[in-house]
């Protein structure tokens, strides 16, 4: 199933499909990421995009709404949203700071 979200992270994934990735049902899907990585399917899924998103806001030729759409979201509000949410700071406060800490070195 990890695979299955790292292969197809960028497109429209619902649990159910995760659950077919693993042959088992949604309910023994969600036990199983519970029980193995103490996070959601979906709690997976949205980290894994963000922590994605964080590699290519290093890259100064792609903007923000570029990057939330190569990483699955479908709004960049919200993927604004959720970045500030997880990470404290804004996708291009998160940007700025790296470029501050780069040139730092």
């Amino acid at each position: 199933m990890l695979i299955y979200i790292h292969t197809h992270d960028a497109d429209d994934l619902s649990l159910k499909d995760i659950a077919d990735a693993g042959t088992m049902s949604i309910a023994q899907c969600n036990r199983c990421f519970n029980k193995m990585l103490n996070v959601t399917p979906y709690e997976y899924l949205i980290q894994y995009r963000l922590q994605k998103a964080t590699n290519l806001l290093n890259d100064a030729t792609l903007n923000v709404t570029e990057i939330s759409e190569i990483v699955g979201f479908n709004n960049v509000t919200h993927f604004i949203q959720t970045f500030k949410k997880v990470y404290g700071i804004s996708p291009k406060k998160y940007r700025m700071m790296e470029d501050q800490n780069e040139k730092g070195s």
